[in-house]
């Protein structure tokens, strides 16, 4: 399984309001439908040297 990590922005989109537990539930999802078809997941991370 290959990784790539890169830096990203959200530019001038709006997030919506969501708890931690609701955000959760929403990275699980994502993360189940990328390995239930068998493709890549890309995860977007605000500064490389935070995300470790």
């Amino acid at each position: 399984m290959d990784y790539v990590v890169c830096e990203s922005t959200y530019g001038s989109r709006t997030r919506a309001q969501l708890t931690l537990a609701q955000r959760r539930d929403l990275f699980e999802e994502e993360i189940n439908t990328a390995i239930a078809r068998g493709g890549n997941l890309v995860i977007p991370a605000f500064a490389l040297e935070r995300t470790e």
